[in-house]
This record gives structure tokens, C-alpha cells and sequence, in this order.
């Protein structure tokens, strides 16, 4: 998958304008998305909106490190297909620096959960496996990114 980079939504641009490709595929990444803002010059909408502009119609786009805050602000974005997160590990490593077992842990990944679950019973049926399938078709192995499910 075909991943842009940048900073600012003009680099992003720069990335894609810059990449190799004869065909677009139906679902690049938007890579570096961790610790931004969501708004502003430089934040994730900011560079959503830079990228929906350039891009073929048909491209959806996978975000690479998304806050669990801002689910709920992209949820309904037409490029969005899907997020990965690590938001919900890096809470719990700061509640308890010491001491963490994986109890305790996959507490905060079930919080992450449940609010994707949430998120995914305002989606229209059938929009996420529409766009992003559960398994990878060559190795059969799930996912690693956040695939929002239909209730």
C-alpha cells in the first residue's frame, strides 16, 4: 500500500503528486498522524482535506496513529476507510508507569473497543467491510488496523 508522508498538508500533496504510480489503488495511508492536532494549519483534518482535493475519487485512505479522540471527527469522512491506534496502550502506560500486566492492559484496549463499536452503529451497514475486509486475501491473517464493525 502506497503510504503518504509529511508534515504539513502541503508535503502530503508533494508525496502524492511525487509517487510512481500509473493507477491509483482503492486504499492508500496517510502515514504519521500520531501526536497531531486535529485541527488547525497542520492538523489531521487540515491534511485530510489537502489529500481529498488531489485525490482520484475512487482512493479511500488508512490512518496511521490516530488518536481514539478523534474517531468520532473522522468517522463520517468519505475518504476514511480505516485507523490504526496505539492510544489506548500508550494511556494505560501512563496511568500506571509500573506494574502493568496484560490485564490491565487489554482493559484499555476493550475502553478502545467499545468505542469503535459505538462509532460503528452511527456508520451505515455494511460501510466499513465495504471498504476495508477483515482479512488480508494473500496471507489470510487479520489486520492489524482498526476495522469498525457493523453492530
Amino acid at each position: 500500500m502506497p503510504v503518504l508522508q509529511g508534515w504539513t498538508p502541503a508535503e502530503y500533496v508533494t508525496c502524492a503528486e511525487w509517487l510512481p504510480l500509473f493507477d491509483w489503488p482503492e486504499l492508500i495511508g496517510i502515514g504519521s498522524v500520531c501526536r497531531r492536532q486535529v485541527h488547525g494549519g497542520a492538523g489531521i483534518l487540515a491534511i485530510l482535506e489537502a489529500v481529498d482535493a488531489i485525490l482520484p475519487k475512487h482512493v479511500r485512505v488508512h490512518l496511521f496513529g490516530v488518536k481514539s479522540t478523534v474517531f468520532d471527527l473522522i468517522a463520517h469522512h468519505p475518504r476514511v476507510a480505516s485507523v490504526d491506534s496505539m492510544a489506548w496502550d500508550v494511556q494505560a502506560r501512563a496511568e500506571r508507569r509500573t506494574g502493568r500486566n496484560m490485564d490491565f492492559r487489554i482493559g484499555h484496549l476493550a475502553i478502545l473497543h467499545f468505542s469503535a463499536v459505538a462509532l460503528a452503529a452511527i456508520l451505515p451497514r455494511g460501510w466499513i467491510e465495504a471498504c476495508c475486509p477483515p482479512r488480508h486475501t494473500r496471507t489470510g491473517r487479520s489486520s492489524p488496523c482498526l476495522h469498525l464493525r457493523d453492530p
